[in-house]
């Protein structure tokens, strides 16, 4: 099956439109729709946002046997269904079910095709198609013109461009069978892979990456036997594995971080150490002080930089944050920073 991109990501909130605010106020989306009073009935409520290519849908359930009212009891907030781009999402659907994939619900409605299976933990993914793009958002909202109401849209400059990866966390022993699965059943390729010493405890990490190099994951677990870390202290908190962070892609990533700031955004402190570190390598492109008062990390691979800040969490758990990523040329992912972030915040990332 050939995935053209991340149509949508949904999260299951406890207040949808509190969530919609949030990411309006600090990553300077817009609100594009509501669901109607059929969703009401229906036992939830949702919320779509849109920044550039990057379209956000959160629901709330008011129905305790809605699946969000089920997700949130037991993870919190947080991103549960990520929704791929095909060309047909019906066959899709049935193409990943005969693969192996978990079946969770086929749908279709008027100039869209869907069908939804589970993906690891409690996230599950959706393929999508849409014949016309003007057709009604599906689930819930209509898209069109922004809202009014208290997550109305705030007029914004376009800093985020896309989704650059996600990072998911994972239990000791699954990586190898998650990693697996996104291969066989969703055609995912291993880019990268490689032991992380970080915060005291040792990682595998594996980089996947669909055929059209647009759907990017980031799979982390920790070593048995190894101590208490990052990972960890996620799974403990999250309750088993999930999402850790959403990566926002910027052309600008000074610019994304002084908007987000005036946003309420924070970034948490990374060691000096690491600055004068960095100062010692050939020059990123970007002054050091400047990245040291930002607290944007950098790291280089054969083909240029890639600079990263990874927002403090807001989550009541501490679990899930985002995270911004400026490439200028670098197309590896190479989480070599991870030592340094963990250094800066124990427990909190």
């Amino acid at each position: 099956m050939k995935i053209e991109g991340i149509d949508h990501i949904e999260f299951y909130v406890a207040d949808a439109e509190q969530s919609a605010v949030q990411l309006r106020d600090g990553y300077g989306f817009t609100v594009r729709g509501r669901s109607g009073p059929g969703a009401r009935q229906a036992g939830y409520h949702s919320v779509l946002t849109r920044h550039g290519a990057i379209t956000i849908l959160f629901t709330s359930a008011h129905d305790p046997g809605h699946p969000a009212a089920r997700y949130v009891a037991r993870h919190g907030d947080g991103p549960a269904v990520i929704a791929f781009s095909v060309a047909d999402g019906l066959a899709c659907f049935a193409e990943a079910v005969r693969r192996g994939a978990k079946p969770a619900s086929p749908a279709s409605g008027p100039g869209l095709a869907r069908g939804t299976v589970l993906g690891f933990g409690d996230v599950a993914h959706r393929f999508v198609t849409r014949q016309d793009p003007a057709s009604p958002f599906t689930p819930g909202p209509s898209a069109g013109p922004a809202a009014a109401g208290p997550a109305a849209a705030c007029a914004r400059p376009a800093w985020l461009h896309g989704i650059d990866h996600l990072t998911l966390c994972l239990a000791p022993g699954q990586l190898a069978g998650t990693a697996r699965t996104y291969h066989d059943v969703f055609g995912f390729s291993r880019t990268f892979a490689e032991p992380i010493s970080a915060g005291g405890q040792t990682l595998n990490s594996v980089v996947l990456q669909s055929p059209s190099g647009t759907v990017t994951l980031s799979l982390l677990e920790p070593e048995a036997g190894t101590g208490p870390g990052q990972v960890t202290d996620f799974l403990a908190a999250h309750g088993g594995p999930g999402i850790q962070r959403i990566a926002f892609r910027t052309a600008d990533i000074v610019a994304a971080i002084r908007g987000c700031a005036r946003g309420g955004v924070s970034f948490p402190a990374m060691p000096d150490s690491y600055y004068d570190t960095l100062a010692e390598r050939v020059g990123p492109g970007i002054p050091v002080d400047t990245l040291r008062k930002l607290r944007v990390l950098a790291d280089q691979d054969g083909w240029g930089w890639m600079f990263q800040a990874f927002a403090t969490p807001q989550h009541t758990r501490r679990t899930f944050g985002y995270q911004l990523v400026e490439r200028r040329g670098a197309l590896s992912f190479r989480p070599h920073d991870l030592p340094a972030l963990c250094a800066s915040a124990p427990g909190q990332h």
